[in-house]
């Protein structure tokens, strides 16, 4: 029952594992398959869309061509008019008139019919018929302008009810003056014949637009003079878009919507300019139908793939279940040696020189090399019987020795145990002593360190009190200067003094002088008064005195003014002087007092530089005793180093015996957990080999059922 769970056991592994594989490469298989028809019908809808367009383009320009060849000719089967000789002398309006009324055999069948219109207007038909078109558009621009022809937007003639286009050509004469124009009247039956033509498939078609944006030609007449891209407000701004592109004459292709068979549709359009005239020619293909080429390949191409995928995975996995065949002979045989009643002496044949030979082939091998595995094993046996007795009487003999090593043991961990707490107790104290050593010595540092720096101090104080000792005698002498100085002020003030008391009195002299003159000029006015009555009693001959008495009386009125003016300056330079006199008075009294308080500070810096003397003397005799300090204090700073370096060295030799107690102890501490593990190893031992001798016996029986 068991080798049948087996056998059904390893068949499901064998069918997942070919189910695996089949999966992986299908998987893969459909992957790259896609891949490809992904890249295969990208690459085919792109050339076939570009394919479509250079077709179009091609066909586009071939109708181009002959719209503009249809211009050409019309335009040139005017110069059957234009090159008349009745227009190349110089005939009259009258006389081309006439001659043209006999040109309708020879006329073009282009043509409906032809007139002349001359440079003032007036229009000659061919049947005959004359009129007025000098308002009209295309003879602005041909008398007015200077253009040689016109071709203008097609009209609805009223008579008829067709569409017609007017070519005009400008007629001259031998001097190559204008004398009028010849104007064609055309159908447009040729051209909406080419647009009707002018097909791409199913919906495929071409139009044309004149310069205003109506249709003047289509697929559907229905449209023509009726619909206009440009002005129409129903019509989709892509068409008002491609509509004004046609209108300036440019040459595009752009993509537009517009109704089609009563739905809206994307179409690309291709539009460009008819020479020589303001039409414009366009081709709309539906996007659909471009692609629609593009689409059947795509599906041609998918259907193709899948058929090749499902023919090379129905291979594959034919291949795949015959060249796995082989390995259930393997999966049996591994079975049966799993089973525990193999036959080593059986080996596979190898059918195939593929991968599934090199698994027999290595299969083989194994079972060989099985083989010898169990014939040593057996043989051995018997040596590992005789091994294990040897074991268990050395097993015995190493437990007497162990248990002697561990009475030694116990010894040696006591006497180890007492040394260490010793070394404790010794590197303790010197641990303390070392402390109180470093503790004096950086007591010691410290006082150094203030002795040094009250020296420096000391020292700076001492150079100090020299500093203002020489500032001091500086300032003595400056004090004698000054002394000397407010002395010499003294006595020029006291000068001063006197030549202000001296101008003074000068002054009250000058003020007595000039009281004497008034007086004067007042006897002299009263003279000359007294001259004047004399005068004015002596008559005719007084009268010169009369003169001489005026003079003198104008000499003492001004003489008084004078003595005015200068007595009152007089007192101005009394009062300025008082002035002066009471400051110079004030001034003598600060001198004296300068000069008293000199005398005092002379007297006060003196004593400071006496007392500065002494102290630098009692500085001095304080640095030279720190000094000595200082030296002694370094003498016993030097030997508490000494003394620290000792206790260093003592501390290390204290450490260094320590750690080896130390290492001793915890030496002894592993040597009894060794001893301690080896006699938990001896017990292991013994467990051990009973459990080998037990499983020897197993292993015999077990090996006992291959055969060899």
């Amino acid at each position: 029952m068991v080798e049948e769970n087996f056998n059904m056991l390893q068949k499901q592994k064998t069918k997942t594992m070919i189910t695996r594989i089949v999966v992986v490469i299908c998987l893969t298989t459909v992957f790259l398959a896609t891949s490809l028809a992904f890249f295969t019908i990208r690459n085919a809808r792109i050339m076939t869309v570009r394919a479509t367009y250079e077709n179009v383009n091609s066909v586009f320009d071939s109708y181009l061509e002959a719209m503009n060849l249809f211009v050409d000719n019309t335009l040139n089967e005017l110069n059957f008019y234009t090159n008349s000789d009745v227009v190349y002398n110089g005939g009259s309006a009258e006389e081309i008139g006439q001659w043209l009324a006999t040109t309708p055999p020879r006329r073009s069948p282009t043509f409906s019919y032809v007139l002349f219109i001359d440079a003032k207007g007036n229009s000659f038909y061919d049947s005959g018929k004359t009129g007025y078109h000098g308002d009209r558009a295309y003879f602005k621009s041909i008398i007015d302008d200077g253009a040689s022809y016109v071709v203008n937007n097609p009209t609805v003639a009223k008579a008829t009810g067709k569409v017609s286009v007017m070519f005009v050509k400008a007629a001259r004469n031998k001097e190559r003056e204008v004398v009028g124009m010849f104007v064609g009247v055309a159908g447009m039956d040729y051209l909406q014949n080419l647009i009707a033509d002018l097909k791409f498939g199913e919906n495929g078609h071409g139009f044309m637009l004149d310069g205003t944006g109506k249709v003047i030609a289509h697929h559907d007449e229905a449209l023509v003079m009726e619909r206009n891209y440009l002005t129409d407000t129903d019509v989709d701004t892509s068409l008002k878009e491609m509509a004004q592109g046609m209108i300036l004459g440019k040459r595009n292709s752009v993509n537009v919507i517009y109704e089609l068979d009563g739905s809206f549709q994307k179409f690309s359009v291709i539009y460009a300019r008819i020479a020589k005239t303001p039409w414009s020619l366009g081709v709309a293909i539906p996007l659909s139908q471009i692609n629609q080429m593009a689409s059947r390949l795509r599906m041609i191409m998918m259907a193709g793939n899948a058929i090749l995928t499902i023919v090379v995975l129905i291979v594959m996995a034919c291949m795949i279940a015959h060249s796995i065949r082989p390995l259930k002979k393997v999966v049996f045989a591994i079975a049966d040696i799993a089973s525990g009643n193999a036959d080593l002496t059986k080996r596979l044949e190898k059918t195939t020189q593929d991968e599934i030979g090199e698994v027999v082939d290595g299969f083989n091998r194994f079972v060989t090399k099985l083989q010898e595995i169990m014939m040593e094993i057996k043989s051995s046996k018997n040596n590992i019987s005789t091994v294990e007795e040897e074991m268990i009487e050395a097993i015995g003999s190493t437990e007497i020795n162990i248990n002697k090593i561990i009475g030694y043991i116990e010894t040696v961990k006591d006497s180890v145990i007492a040394q260490s707490d010793s070394v404790e107790s010794t590197s303790a104290k010197i641990t303390e002593i070392t402390s109180s050593i470093d503790a004096l010595q950086n007591l010691i540092q410290l006082q150094t360190g203030e002795v040094d720096g009250s020296g420096r101090a000391i020292q700076e104080m001492v150079n100090n009190i020299s500093t203002i000792n020489e500032s001091v005698e500086k300032l003595s002498k400056a004090f004698v200067g000054l002394r000397e100085n407010a002395t010499i002020g003294i006595e020029k003030q006291q000068a001063v003094n006197d030549k202000i008391y001296q101008i003074e009195s000068e002054s009250k002299m000058l003020q007595e002088a000039n009281t004497a003159i008034a007086v004067i000029a007042e006897q002299t006015n009263l003279l000359a008064m007294n001259a004047a009555i004399e005068a004015a009693h002596a008559g005719e001959v007084g009268k010169g005195f009369s003169v001489v008495a005026d003079e003198i009386r104008k000499l003492s009125e001004t003489s008084s003014e004078q003595s005015k003016t200068i007595g009152a300056q007089l007192t101005k330079i009394r009062d300025s002087i008082g002035q002066v006199s009471e400051f110079s008075i004030d001034s003598s009294s600060s001198f004296k007092v300068v000069s008293d308080n000199i005398k005092i500070t002379d007297k006060l810096v003196s004593q400071i530089s006496s007392a500065m003397e002494v102290q630098r003397t009692n500085s001095r005799q304080i640095l030279d005793s720190l000094n000595v300090m200082s030296e002694s204090t370094g003498k016993v700073l030097s030997a508490s180093r000494d003394m620290a370096e000792g206790s260093s060295v003592i501390l290390k030799d204290v450490d260094t015996l320590k750690t080896n107690t130390h290492t001793i102890t915890s030496n002894v501490q592993e040597m009894d957990s060794g001893v301690t593990s080896i006699s938990e190893t001896k017990d292991a031992l013994s467990r051990l080999s009973r459990k080998m001798n037990d499983a020897i016996s197993q292993i015999g029986q077990e090996i006992g059922q291959f055969k060899v």
